[in-house]
């Protein structure tokens, strides 16, 4: 995995400008990168086309177009140096830290289970016999879990299906008059977390 950050296309014009000049600024010198390659002064050279392409009188299209070919070429530029210093022998994140790129974000990883489903509540869907189930979507959830009973207390309680989305949560098929308990659980990446409360209606 790269661990630099070359994420530049979402950065405004002056943003970019920037960032490169803080790149620039950070590596000379360096006594980590002592030899970047592309050299600093290909990449100063490019800034300074990218900077004048910017001074231009704006809104016009020889504008445009030297803005977007100069910071084409600075872009590259700036990508090719950053997979190379990352390719430094022994490197350190420490000292790619001293680059002026943003380091990449590691994701964490957490052997805890997903939280249980709160806020549940049950809605009548419009049909006889069918009610609809929501809940607060869980962090970390892949898919939710939903049982069933007429009797919160002594079950048994029915599955009612595994879904991928809390809007998308229902229970078909219920007896008309009668007075429904449903639970919802996520199912994380470490397997399903515990159940919420239990919701009830009164099926019509």
């Amino acid at each position: 995995m790269n661990k630099l950050n070359t994420g530049f296309s979402k950065l405004p014009d002056d943003a970019f400008d920037n960032k490169a000049q803080t790149i620039v600024t950070a590596l000379t010198g360096n006594a980590a990168f002592p030899t970047p390659s592309p050299t600093l002064a290909i990449v100063t050279t490019a800034l300074t086309d990218y900077k004048t392409a910017l001074a231009m009188p704006e809104g016009t299209a020889a504008r445009t177009a030297q803005v977007h070919a100069t910071r084409a070429k600075l872009s590259t530029l700036l990508e090719q140096l950053a997979r190379n210093l990352e390719l430094t022998p022994n490197v350190t994140d420490a000292q790619l830290a001293t680059t002026g790129y943003d380091l990449h974000k590691v994701p964490t990883f957490t052997a805890e289970p997903v939280t249980a489903p709160g806020n549940v509540r049950l809605k009548q869907a419009g049909v006889g016999g069918v009610v609809q189930v929501m809940c607060d979507a869980v962090d970390r959830a892949q898919a939710y879990e939903l049982q069933y009973t007429l009797d919160a207390n002594a079950g048994p309680w029915t599955d009612g299906g595994t879904f991928t989305s809390t809007r998308r949560i229902g229970i078909t098929g219920l007896t008309r008059g009668k007075d429904y308990w449903a639970r919802v659980r996520a199912v994380g990446p470490n397997g399903p977390g515990a159940w919420s409360d239990p919701a009830t209606i009164m099926v019509t």
